[in-house]
């Protein structure tokens, strides 16, 4: 656990099924996501060995803050 700041849209940064959940969210918004594996590490598994191939996640997320960037939404 711990707090995580990422670039929405980056897929280099954070798995699908987190940026999906995410989406769900707003500010303060809050949830648990079940992320299945093939939105997750997949059949490759992940992080040298600590996620097994084909695991789906379990995530508990809160959302701190959204900040738009110059090129996003207003």
């Amino acid at each position: 656990g711990g707090e995580l700041t990422f670039v929405f849209g980056d897929p280099d940064q954070v798995i699908e099924g987190l940026e999906v959940a995410v989406s769900l969210l707003h500010d303060g918004g809050s949830g648990r996501f079940l992320i299945p594996s093939e939105l997750a590490f997949g059949a490759l598994g992940g992080g040298a060995g600590s996620v097994p191939p084909n695991m789906p996640l379990i995530y508990e997320v809160e959302v701190l803050r959204v900040v738009r960037g110059p090129d996003g939404p207003s």
